[in-house]
């Protein structure tokens, strides 16, 4: 069985192995095998855009609360991103506004959303915060969006 991800998809077939090659005598060490062509492959969407780990800073403020804090962005998409801050950013449900740059320093781009807070979790490095984008300019999702497919290439 064979399984994997493809940023949106979950994914497993049945294969055999036709070949297998080993040259972990080489440096630097390798192996691989041939597998035959599967009958039918099992997916199932997982997320609706493809998500890039990064480690961008960031500034949110509660819409309700006006406070904010600086915080660093996990992971992006064009839907929405994972969060570490040292506070709590809200509650499930609650919107933020977030302000983060991202790309060259000479071509640098600058996104302001409202997101809605989707998960909370508190890890031993703060608060781990997944939000959804709810209010975001077309301009910014397309800057965005284009930004998550050059870091997958």
């Amino acid at each position: 069985v064979i399984r994997g991800f493809t940023g949106q998809y979950d994914f497993y077939f049945t294969s055999k192995v036709i070949q297998a090659f080993d040259f972990t005598f080489r440096e630097p060490s390798f192996a691989y095998a041939v597998l035959s062509f599967p009958e039918s492959v099992e997916a199932r969407k997982v997320r609706n855009s493809i998500r890039i780990r990064t480690s961008l800073p960031a500034s949110v403020t509660g819409i309700a609360s006006k406070a904010t804090q600086a915080v660093m962005m996990l992971d992006l998409s064009a839907d929405g991103s994972l969060i570490r801050s040292d506070e709590s950013l809200g509650s499930i449900g609650d919107l933020v506004s977030l302000e983060f740059s991202m790309g060259p320093d000479e071509q640098l781009s600058y996104v302001v959303a409202v997101a809605r807070v989707c998960h909370v979790h508190i890890g031993d490095e703060g608060y781990l915060t997944g939000v959804l984008f709810e209010n975001i300019s077309s301009a910014d999702r397309l800057m965005i969006r284009e930004f998550v497919v050059s870091g997958v290439e």
